[in-house]
């Protein structure tokens, strides 16, 4: 990483830059865990910014196993009192990442039909820009700095091997393209949110689909029935031994509590909210949420197979019973994360795809490859979610089907 200019494929193109002399900008490096704790002030306060902060990006970097997990800073103000304007965290891989979620061959390569840049040696080395440690990137500044933060993205590029923002929704997608006209931009993955309608749990119910109406109607009653109950708590160690419990295997107990004991020794502790499913008064399954300003993310799902599976258990914590949460405490937005698509659609949730920018593509890269791998991925979604997706979702699938090119 150095500042000046970058050996890139793909150059910076700023469309508005700022009159020189009016403010001065100066950008920064530094590592991951010496992050100024100003950066989650940045962050946007939706369930998409919560993996774009400084918490979740901590509590993560070990797993990822990178040769260097930083950020660049981007000040403006001078060297006085400068201000803090745009955060963009950055991890460098001398070796494919480990995770196929982060690994450029496996989502972009694999999706090709032969050649070499199917193989992870094509790629090179790899550098993230963004959420690196999450499945969603948004810029983190303030809306008037994305040309800083698109500045800070080209600093922080190195001057070899890959380089991608992975995971932008379709609008931001769409603004960032205009700072890096020539990147392409491919279909990545998607993930389903919710956007809560209404102010009780009827009105929201009312402005969902028919079919998705009856079947959460039809839930409710049948986990009623079966005497169940549901509170929600803050995660606190007093709990991990009774979630740990439900867990099927030791092995999966202790990688579950080990993952718990994470968060709570982590700034996320505060955010970490546990959705407890119980059967007179002893609990028998729970949901993980995080609470990120307007949003609620819905991470990790486990029931005990026991004493489960006869009464909707699973659809309440895995759809109503945040709904609920989100009703009360007059949240907006649920992000259900990814997998599990078609139970998460009959309920309401809708497929979000998600772009990333290759910024400097591996050696060969052509349009006729993001081509293909847009319909390919875009194909694949509308194959296996087609019955259960809004007819909207539907129509851009299938544009991005026939045509290969990034649609919003």
């Amino acid at each position: 990483m150095r500042a000046g200019g970058s050996t890139a494929a793909v150059s910076f193109y700023e469309e508005a830059p700022r009159r020189p002399g009016v403010e001065e900008v100066r950008l920064t490096t530094a590592p991951l865990r010496s992050a100024p704790a100003r950066w989650d002030e940045l962050a946007p306060r939706t369930a998409a910014g919560f993996f774009n902060g400084r918490a979740w990006h901590q509590a993560h970097a070990d797993p990822d196993a990178a040769a260097w997990h930083g950020v660049v800073l981007g000040w403006v103000g001078g060297t006085g009192r400068p201000s803090l304007r745009t955060v963009v965290p950055v991890s460098h891989y001398d070796r494919a990442p480990a995770r196929p979620m982060l690994d450029p061959a496996r989502l972009f390569g694999s999706m090709l039909r032969g050649g070499r840049l199917r193989t992870p040696e094509a790629w090179g080395r790899v550098t993230l820009i963004g959420a690196t440690a999450g499945y969603r990137t948004v810029p983190v500044c303030h809306p008037d700095d994305e040309h800083l933060w698109a500045r800070a993205v080209q600093y922080a590029m190195p001057d070899d091997g890959t380089a991608a923002v992975l995971y932008l929704d379709g609008p931001t997608a769409g603004r960032l393209t205009r700072y890096f006209p020539r990147a392409p931009l491919i279909l990545t993955h998607a993930r389903t949110v919710m956007r809560i309608q209404g102010s009780t749990f009827e009105e929201h119910l009312g402005a969902l689909q028919r079919s998705s109406r009856t079947l959460a109607r039809r839930e409710e009653r049948v986990f009623a029935d079966g005497a169940r109950a549901i509170k929600v708590l803050p995660l606190t160690a007093a709990l991990l031994p009774d979630l740990a419990r439900l867990h099927p295997t030791p092995k999966e107990a202790t990688a579950a509590e080990r993952e718990l004991r994470r968060y709570l020794a982590s700034p996320l502790a505060g955010s970490a909210h546990v959705i407890l499913c119980t059967h007179n008064g002893a609990t028998i399954g729970y949901r993980l949420v995080f609470q990120h300003g307007d949003g609620l993310v819905a991470h990790r799902i486990t029931l005990d197979p026991r004493r489960t599976g006869h009464f909707a258990e699973q659809a309440v914590l895995q759809s109503h019973a945040p709904v609920r949460m989100c009703l009360a405490r007059h949240l907006q937005e649920i992000d259900f994360g990814v997998g599990g698509f078609t139970d998460k659609l009959r309920r309401g949730a809708r497929l979000l795809p998600l772009w990333s920018l290759l910024l400097r593509p591996p050696l060969g890269w052509t349009a006729r490859h993001t081509r293909e791998v847009n319909r390919r991925r875009a194909g694949e979604l509308f194959d296996a979610y087609a019955q259960d997706m809004d007819v909207d979702d539907l129509a851009l699938l299938r544009l991005i089907a026939q045509t290969g090119m990034f649609a919003a």
